[in-house]
């Protein structure tokens, strides 16, 4: 052992380091060169990847899913009260009275009347049967268009007369139902009085059907006026002002997941913060074999390979200022007509002009111009 630790001790000496240096010199710059240009230790490798104009197979994924269509049983007798109940189940409707109700006895201690048959004077408690009857309202009144409420529960203007709505509840008792209506609890504070419920509607949703293999993510603006800090405004959207969220559904629009925008998240300084809503949004629907199109505000290069990798085609168009984008694609001046692409392992991007550059994204197809006639 002393030895050992003799030879050691001998091989750090000066004089040791002094020769091993002269020796490196007489050896010559190639030498020198490769002793200083070592790769320390937890040092990523140097992405060799680059984009190529040659074609590449197709990434085979098996789509392994349930058979599309409803999970319950649905014949020539089903009511569309049967299918209401598969959505909203029991338990929910009861949660929604429950709620309600406790909301409803709050406000009326709260806010004191103004007069003497004030509306808010008193709040009648409601109960399961009455709530589906003020749901089934709800949904007929999204199908009719009005200038006011009220007029749906009118008797002197035969324009806009509905005898189911007198039939069914009075305007006075509709209206306080809706003032009162509330899914959480009295605590809660801003989107938390809003999302549980939504995500117990979502799972619903997703219980009661398997989706094909196409799905679509896109968002959606549901009006509202009123004050609320994460209100959007979206200039293309018809509503305009209103609460956005961010949708998922199937190729004929069947809704699967939702996520409400409440501000903006915290995230990691090299994470994208569309790739996390993406990922979040298809988080029951990930390593099925899925295919997801999207447009150019989600989809880039990197999001393509990180689905791809968890067994999910992706396809839509690109924006042109993405970092990951082939800069001999978008920086190519194309004539009208024109078309090219290049590839970077399983993923594609192309790029063709008719009146503008249109820039896209696959790993679906190998990129080609096909030409049709209207």
């Amino acid at each position: 052992m002393r030895e050992e630790l003799n030879e050691v001790v001998q091989d750090q000496s000066p004089q040791n380091q002094a020769q091993s240096q002269a020796n490196l010199n007489e050896a010559g710059p190639s030498r020198r060169r490769s002793s200083v240009n070592t790769v320390r230790r937890g040092t990523p490798p140097p992405n060799d990847t680059i984009w190529e104009d040659t074609v590449s197979n197709i990434a085979s994924i098996d789509f392994r899913s349930p058979e599309k269509g409803p999970t319950f049983e649905v014949h020539e007798n089903t009511t569309c009260e049967e299918v209401f109940d598969h959505l909203f189940t029991t338990e929910m409707i009861e949660y929604l009275v429950e709620r309600t109700n406790s909301y409803g006895a709050a406000l009326t201690k709260t806010n004191r009347p103004h007069t003497r048959h004030a509306r808010n004077a008193a709040f009648r408690v409601t109960n399961p049967e009455e709530m589906k009857k003020f749901l089934g309202l709800t949904l007929l009144n999204g199908h009719i268009r009005v200038p006011q409420q009220r007029k749906l529960f009118t008797y002197d203007d035969p324009l806009y007369f509905h005898p189911v709505f007198n039939y069914t509840m009075s305007c006075r008792r509709y209206e306080q139902i809706l003032r009162c209506l509330y899914v959480a609890d009295l605590g809660a504070k801003g989107s938390g009085k809003i999302e549980g419920f939504i995500n117990t509607v979502t799972q619903n949703f997703r219980n009661v059907f398997n989706p094909g293999q196409d799905l679509s993510l896109d968002e959606s603006l549901l009006l509202y006026r009123g004050r609320l800090i994460f209100r959007q405004y979206i200039k293309s959207k018809k509503a305009r002002y209103g609460i956005k969220f961010y949708v998922l559904t199937t190729a004929d629009g069947y809704v699967l997941n939702i996520i409400m925008y409440s501000g903006a998240e915290n995230i990691e300084a090299n994470e994208r913060r569309t790739d996390k809503l993406v990922l979040r949004l298809m988080r029951p629907y990930l390593l099925k074999g899925h295919n997801l199109f999207m447009d150019n505000y989600y989809n880039s290069v990197t999001l393509s390979e990180k689905l791809l990798d968890l067994k999910t085609h992706t396809n839509g168009t690109l924006r042109k200022t993405r970092k990951d984008n082939p800069k001999e694609i978008v920086q190519k001046k194309l004539q009208k007509g024109q078309h090219v692409w290049a590839r970077k392992g399983k993923v594609y991007v192309s790029a063709w002009k008719d009146k503008r550059d249109v820039y896209m994204v696959t790993t679906m197809d190998h990129p080609a111009l096909i030409e049709v006639t209207n």
